[in-house]
Order: structure tokens, then C-alpha cells, then sequence
């Protein structure tokens, strides 16, 4: 099966939980921004607080950066990430 390295980059309070300012994710083929966003969170449960509404499967609003596009959360996350992508996790108008 194909796999997919893909860097991961966080800021502000992700970096905080996530305990690191990036990290390498492999995705099985055709992977989707939600499918990445729901890989993050069995790799670092912590992240579940920011990426996942409370005692909802659905998401909470946070942007993203796949590959120098802005892609927010509650919009169409049914992108294919390709491999070699990077994404940005963040919240808008939060510095490094």
C-alpha cells in the first residue's frame, strides 16, 4: 500500500500540547485533511482538545496550511494531501 510522509507544523497552542513545533505523519493513500486532522489525534491524544469540539465527533475552528494554501476546519477538508505536504496547524491571528 502507498504511504504518504507528511510534515506536520504547529503553532501557539498546538505546539504547546503537542509538545513539539512539527512532526512526521505517514498517511495511507489518498489521505484527506480529515483524515490527517483525526491521525493527530490517536498520535497525540492531548491535540484532541484543540482539534475536536467537546463530546462531539465534529470539529472545532482552527486554520490550516496545506501547502501554502489556507484551509480552515470547518470548510472542505476532503483534500487529498499529497505526499512530501506540509500543513500548518494554527489558530488565525496567533503568532509562533
Amino acid at each position: 500500500m502507498d504511504k504518504r510522509s507528511v510534515n506536520v507544523k504547529f503553532l501557539g497552542e498546538f505546539r504547546d500540547l503537542a509538545g513539539t513545533e512539527q512532526m512526521m505523519v505517514v498517511l495511507e493513500s489518498r489521505h484527506t485533511l480529515r483524515d490527517l486532522i483525526h491521525q493527530l489525534c490517536k498520535c497525540v491524544p492531548m491535540l484532541q482538545t484543540l482539534l475536536l469540539k467537546p463530546r462531539e465527533e465534529g470539529l472545532a475552528p482552527f486554520s490550516m496550511i496545506l501547502n501554502g494554501k489556507e484551509v480552515y476546519s470547518l470548510g472542505d477538508l476532503s483534500q487529498i494531501v499529497p505526499d512530501g505536504s506540509e500543513v500548518t496547524f494554527f489558530f488565525w491571528g496567533v503568532g509562533g
